[in-house]
């Protein structure tokens, strides 16, 4: 089931300490009818669309780094499609519920707020109306853990791929130590199931470019190596079929065996060959065919 957060409206009263954090982030005195408040809920500890997930000490870092952070539209650049500022956040753990890994599942909250003015009159009323209602994030974080083999994931040491299953294990990234968030937006279609995240990894080194680019030549490299192996072992596959074919039978045309053989798989190629091999080919007789008679030792070899 795919699920996204809603953006929970507030219409009530703020508190007095609500409205002093608001104004610690304004440039004049702002009263509460000045202001429209809501709360969101921006990320979770679930796994997402694209096999990644925050991790609970994760999430609260997150909580500090988008503490005044801006709400946009679609991550969209222009400062005019700004809508509101998270004043508040919080980390909530629900024991009542459990994410698909059996755990206590974990949400960071944000509480926004955005000036009553004519500008966000509309969008005020589209989400107060549930039309504008999931969410995405912009943040990096400083590595994406295998959950298979406690490595980094798209590193060389690690060869798992994400939403693959080895050994009954499912594969996916553990986002681990969170160094900014840039903002939330408002989005059609979120990656996450529950939180509707997409991420935005950023070097966090000016090095780590130019490694990630060495790490990719050297595995491309890698990869090319792989395939020219695979071909060669292939076409020795292809060649002990090939063999195995005219020795099992003799008047079939070679060119036959070898357009059989090109349409096979390679593990299909060591089945076949193995299987018609000449050490393990034998012609059945029909069943009425008579016995032969069994000589009288003629003492032959024993003859001039």
């Amino acid at each position: 089931m795919n699920k996204s957060f809603e953006s929970q409206t507030d219409e009530n009263e703020l508190s007095k300490e609500d409205l002093a954090l608001i104004n610690t982030f304004t440039q004049k005195e702002m009263t509460k009818d000045d202001i429209f408040s809501f709360c969101v809920i921006l990320c979770d500890n679930e796994i997402d669309r694209d096999y990644e997930r925050f991790t609970e000490d994760s999430l609260h870092k997150l909580a500090d780094f988008f503490i005044g952070k801006t709400a946009i539209r679609d991550h969209s650049m222009k400062s005019s499609d700004q809508s509101a500022r998270t004043y508040k956040t919080e980390v909530i753990k629900d024991s009542t519920r459990k994410n698909s890994l059996g755990e206590d599942y974990v949400y960071l909250k944000a509480w926004c707020y955005m000036p009553r003015i004519k500008k966000n009159e509309e969008l005020i009323e589209e989400i107060k109306a549930g039309i504008i209602k999931e969410v995405s994030v912009g943040c990096a974080v400083k590595s994406c853990i295998c959950s298979v083999c406690g490595k980094e994931l798209g590193k060389s040491e690690c060869s798992h791929v994400r939403g693959g299953i080895y050994d009954g294990r499912l594969c996916y990234g553990e986002l681990q130590n969170p160094t900014d968030a840039y903002e939330w937006s408002f989005v059609a279609v979120p990656a996450q199931k529950n939180a509707g995240i997409t991420k935005k990894f950023g070097f966090t080194a000016d090095g780590d470019a130019n490694r990630q680019l060495t790490f990719l030549k050297s595995e491309n490299e890698r990869l090319k190596g792989l395939a020219k192996a695979g071909q060669l072992y292939r076409t020795e596959k292809q060649t002990e079929l090939i063999k195995a074919f005219v020795a099992a039978f003799p008047s079939l045309d070679d060119k036959l065996c070898k357009k059989m053989a090109e349409c096979l798989e390679t593990d299909e190629l060591c089945a076949a060959a193995k299987a018609v091999s000449k050490n393990n080919f034998t012609l059945s007789s029909p069943q009425l065919t008579p016995a032969k008679k069994a000589e009288a030792n003629s003492n032959s070899q024993f003859r001039l």
